[in-house]
């Protein structure tokens, strides 16, 4: 098939239902910022919790213990004017009959759903939180978050997906996809119908909204949607939104009886096209060894500079070893020819032309000062020599630090 015209459903892959299972939400402290379900230390009477009022003795005798289930609370009344601060329950236990239920005109004047049984309790008594049981294979047994009793939220607890390192997924089928894939493809549909006081909602093979969420952020350290014991947490919206309001209908909590996650939900996600676990390494080995191999010509190439510049560095100092050489030995036969110039007067003559001055003082006293004023040249001349030298050295030691090139640098001497 040509993947131009692949259709999603085309690249969906289906979860084995094996996988899937359903969390009592009483569990969860929190879900990526949701409010607590269930606080211990806090009493919340969330909609569809249960609570009893601890039983009393009173002259010997002792009261039964009554469970009521919650259908919602009221704080204030009447614009804010009346504090009541109260909660609206309905008992679950048999009783011998109770004081006192809600009238419709009761529930009316309250702004309540009216149903049979309800009672108005202050949150102030002293209530204890009731556990109800809860059955992984049952929805029916799910909590309910609303006032109706009804079921709006599932939270599952999806397995199969495996951590895989650089933030990616290893799938059922050994397909390596990245976590963002999985995240913006996971689609969770629904196997039955919906229903909602006895009328059906949505057809079947519906697409739900989800949301995958974190149960506890200290389960997370390799993964932002995976546990470190690889666990998926989605939690699944079955309500259906009626029109302008949020709360939606509900499903049936009867409608749910005995129905498990595996028979109702199923889960897909896009994985086509993904490499094998297998294939997946061969690249990654593949592209470690090119990386390798990349480097270890950047490092060859590094060496060879390094060995040239050793060798350029050392041919110049051998280059100005020489000049240094040749300077010196200018410089020595210099010295010596003025050596030679001076030696070559002799004693002889100074003496003779002492006597000279002697006997004649002041036909010898010109040639007295012409003697005096060569000598006087020589060292100017000397000295303007050395510095001569001194001068060509500094040139040369200039060149030899600016061409690298020896061959250039010969040239140039």
């Amino acid at each position: 098939m040509d993947n131009n015209y692949l259709t999603l459903s085309d690249r969906l892959t289906k979860l084995d239902n094996s996988f899937i299972s359903a969390v009592n939400l009483r569990t969860i402290g929190n879900l990526n910022g949701f409010e607590p379900f269930y606080s211990k230390d806090n009493l919340t009477f969330h909609n569809g919790e249960r609570y009893s009022l601890k039983p009393r003795e009173c002259d010997g005798f002792k009261m039964d213990e009554h469970v009521y289930e919650v259908y919602g609370t009221i704080d204030n009344f009447d614009d804010d004017e009346m504090n009541i601060n109260s909660v609206i329950v309905k008992e679950v236990t048999e009783s011998n009959g109770t004081l006192y239920t809600l009238s419709r005109n009761d529930c009316e004047w309250l702004g309540i759903e009216f149903s049979s049984g309800l009672q108005l309790l202050p949150k102030s008594l002293d209530w204890k939180y009731v556990d109800v049981d809860f059955d992984e294979n049952d929805l029916s047994t799910t909590q309910s978050l609303e006032g109706d009793g009804k079921i709006h939220y599932v939270l599952l607890k999806i397995n199969g997906f495996k951590l895989y390192p650089n933030s990616n997924v290893l799938t059922p089928n050994g397909r390596i996809i990245d976590e963002k894939r999985l995240e913006n493809s996971l689609l969770i549909k629904n196997n039955i119908p919906l229903i909602s006081s006895s009328k059906k909602i949505e057809n079947s093979d519906s697409t739900l909204l989800r949301k995958i969420v974190r149960v506890d952020n200290n389960k997370y350290r390799n993964s932002n949607i995976l546990t470190d014991d690889n666990e998926l947490y989605v939690l699944v919206r079955l309500s259906k939104p009626k029109y302008n309001e949020t709360i939606g209908y509900g499903i049936d909590r009867d409608y749910l009886k005995n129905v498990s996650p595996k028979d109702f939900f199923s889960i897909e996600w896009d994985e086509f096209g993904a490499m094998t676990l297998d294939e997946y390494n061969k690249k990654i080995e593949s592209e470690r060894i090119e990386r390798e191999r990349r480097i270890a010509i950047e490092e060859e190439k590094i060496r060879k500079k390094r060995e040239k510049e050793e060798l350029l560095r050392k041919e110049a100092m051998k280059a100005k070893e020489e000049i240094m050489k040749k300077k010196k030995k200018q410089l020595n036969d210099y010295i010596s020819s003025i050596s030679s110039s001076i030696s070559s007067i002799s004693p002889n003559r100074i003496c003779r032309d002492m006597n000279s001055y002697i006997l004649g003082a002041n036909s010898r006293i010109s040639d007295l000062d012409s003697i005096s004023d060569n000598i006087i040249k020589v060292f100017d001349d000397t000295e303007r020599l050395i510095n001569t030298c001194i001068s060509d050295i500094d040139i040369m030691s200039y060149k030899i630090s600016r061409y690298g090139d020896i061959n250039k640098l010969l040239q140039i001497i």
